[in-house]
């Protein structure tokens, strides 16, 4: 068992504990413990991209933000425009992503790892949705927000959730198969399969979500992001670590509160859900773009 297991094994415990001793707990709450950690050290693991990227590519600053943050403006626009799409497309890109970075400490040579990166990221969402689909739609009706409705209430997301776990333990096997990954690593990430399903199944999408993002999945890139910043004398240590994850942490956390009050101001007429997704997947989409890059690296 890894940190990022031990983690997420234990913050499962405390919850399990904790919804045991009260039965319903309040959704505002869940939202501030949600919104907390993913404001903090969700962003954080993202707020090193430039140093990823230039360091490859060598990228002078002007190039490197506005590339950046071109499909960032256009993403926020879609939004507005075609809401269903950037939905989508969030999902996509983030299934590909979870994949790609669940898998990076693995030697996968062959290029049907991104069949693998991709079906295990289908998997992960697929299933988030599937064991919470009443929920979402039961927010969905209270926030008076029924776009999404008809996603959440399909027959495809069983369908593409039994399909990509078919998919997924089949190209593990593969991998046991052909020796990519030993006996330990395939019951491993068995473990985290099941671990991660069981989680949805048994917490609010809110908490269950959450968990896994910073538990495995942001915990998981910023050691990776650690050791190569220390690998490239960037860092030497792990204050050295926090100081250069500070400014674009807290820049994009001014950005997220601002379009938050303008939200509260009713200026712009979205519910806080929708908002917090519309934030999270802006921030998403050229960081998926970068860390592929990263990883190939």
């Amino acid at each position: 068992m890894n940190i990022y297991s031990f983690l997420y094994l234990s913050s499962i415990y405390l919850f399990f504990n904790l919804f045991n001793g009260i039965e319903n707990i309040d959704y505002n709450y869940q939202l501030i413990f949600s919104a907390s950690l993913i404001f903090t050290v969700g962003i954080a693991h993202g707020s090193i991209d430039n140093y990823l990227l230039q360091k490859k590519y060598k990228f002078s600053n002007f190039k490197f933000y506005t590339l950046y943050l071109t499909p960032v403006i256009l993403h926020i626009l879609m939004w507005f425009v075609v809401p269903t799409i950037s939905f989508c497309l969030f999902l996509i890109f983030s299934a590909y992503h979870f994949g790609e970075s669940h898998f990076s400490d693995y030697n996968i040579k062959s290029n049907f790892k991104f069949v693998l990166y991709f079906s295990w990221g289908c998997m992960l969402l697929s299933s988030l949705i599937l064991f919470n689909n009443d929920e979402l739609i039961s927010l969905s009706i209270n926030y008076n927000n029924s776009l999404f409705l008809f996603i959440y209430s399909s027959n495809i997301i069983p369908l593409v959730c039994y399909i990509s776990i078919a998919m997924t333990l089949m190209l593990i096997i593969y991998l046991l198969i052909n020796r990519i990954i030993t006996i330990h690593d395939f019951i491993s990430e068995v473990f985290h399969f099941g671990l991660i399903i069981l989680t949805f199944f048994l917490f609010p999408i809110l908490i269950s979500f959450t968990l896994y993002f910073i538990f495995i999945h942001s915990f998981r890139s910023l050691n990776h992001e650690f050791v190569f910043l220390k690998s490239k004398k960037i860092i030497f240590s792990l204050k050295d670590f926090i100081l250069i994850l500070l400014p674009h942490t807290i820049i994009a956390q001014i950005f997220s509160l601002f379009f938050l009050m303008l939200i509260s101001f009713n200026i712009i007429t979205i519910s806080i859900p929708i908002a917090l997704l519309m934030i999270i997947s802006v921030i998403t989409i050229p960081h998926v773009v970068v860390m592929s890059a990263f990883y190939s690296n």
